[in-house]
C-alpha cells in the first residue's frame, strides 16, 4: 500500500490544466518548473510546442484536457465526445491520462477513455480531504484532485504562501494549477474572469495580458511557494508514474 495511504506522509503531485492559454503563458510556467526541477502533469486543451528534454527525462507528462461541455470548440463543430477526445489524441498520441474541463464526468466516459487507449483520469475534485488515494476503476485508474487555484481563491485562503488547511495530513494531494492564473498572478477570480471575457485567449499577446497581471500576492505567489515546498519532497512524481489500488 502506498505510504501516502498507509502512513502519515502526504504526497504532493503537481498538475496543470492549460485551458487554451497562449504559448508564452505556458512557457512562463515551464521556466518555473525548470528552475525547481519540478515534475508536472500537463493536461492540454490545444496544440503546444513542448520542451523535448523535459518530456524525455520524465519531468513533464502530457495528458488530455477535453471539454465535453455543450458548446465546446474542440475538434470539428459537429464532434461528439469521442470526436473531441480523438482530436486531442491526434495532437498528443502518447497521452495516457485525461482530466475533463471543469471536472465533467458521467459513467460512459470510463469506456470512452479506455477504448481510446487512456489509462487514467483525474476528473474528481475532493478539496482538502485527507487520506485520498488513486484507485483502479475497472481498468481505469482514477485520481482525486485535492487542491485547485480557483478553489483557493473562492475560499478566501491566504495568498502569501502555500498553506491550505490539511496540507500536512496523510494522503495523495494532487494540485491543479492554471497557467493563465500563474502568469496573471490572479488574486480575485471573479474580476479576472470578467477581464478575460474580452480577450481571445489562444491568440493573446503579452501586451494583451500585461494590464491584467496583479501586483502583490496571488496565484503566482502560491505556485512558487508550492514549488519550493515540493522541492523537499522525497519522491516527486507525475501522475502516470503512480500505481492504483484495487477497487474494493
Amino acid at each position: 500500500m502506498p505510504e501516502h495511504v498507509a502512513g502519515n506522509a502526504p504526497r504532493f503531485v503537481l498538475t496543470m490544466d492549460t485551458d487554451w492559454a497562449p504559448q508564452f503563458v505556458l512557457d512562463h510556467v515551464l521556466d518555473m518548473l525548470r528552475t525547481y526541477n519540478a515534475p508536472a502533469t500537463l493536461f492540454c486543451t490545444s496544440a503546444y510546442d513542448l520542451p523535448a528534454d523535459m518530456l524525455a527525462n520524465g519531468t513533464l507528462e502530457i495528458g488530455l484536457h477535453p471539454n465535453f461541455m455543450p458548446g465546446s470548440t474542440q475538434g470539428p463543430p459537429d464532434a461528439d465526445e469521442e470526436g473531441r477526445l480523438r482530436h486531442l489524441l491526434d495532437l498528443y498520441p502518447d497521452a495516457i491520462g485525461s482530466r475533463s474541463h471543469r471536472f465533467y464526468w458521467h459513467s460512459g466516459l470510463r469506456a470512452l477513455l479506455l477504448r481510446n487507449g487512456l489509462r487514467y483520469d483525474a476528473s474528481i475534485f475532493c478539496p482538502l480531504q485527507s487520506h485520498l488515494h488513486e484507485y483502479d476503476y475497472y481498468g481505469l485508474t482514477r485520481f482525486p484532485t485535492w487542491w485547485a487555484d480557483g478553489y483557493h481563491l473562492l475560499q478566501g485562503l491566504e495568498l502569501d504562501r502555500f498553506a491550505p488547511p490539511g496540507m500536512h495530513e496523510p494522503g495523495l494531494k494532487i494540485l491543479n494549477v492554471h497557467p493563465i492564473h500563474v502568469y496573471c498572478n490572479t488574486n480575485d477570480l471573479g474580476r479576472m474572469k470578467k477581464s478575460l471575457a474580452g480577450v481571445r485567449l489562444p491568440e493573446a499577446e503579452p501586451d494583451d495580458l500585461a494590464p491584467l497581471r496583479s501586483r502583490g500576492a496571488g496565484v503566482e505567489t502560491l505556485f512558487l511557494s508550492a514549488l519550493r515546498m515540493m522541492a523537499d519532497q522525497d519522491e516527486p512524481a507525475i501522475l502516470g508514474a503512480l500505481r492504483p489500488r484495487p477497487l474494493v
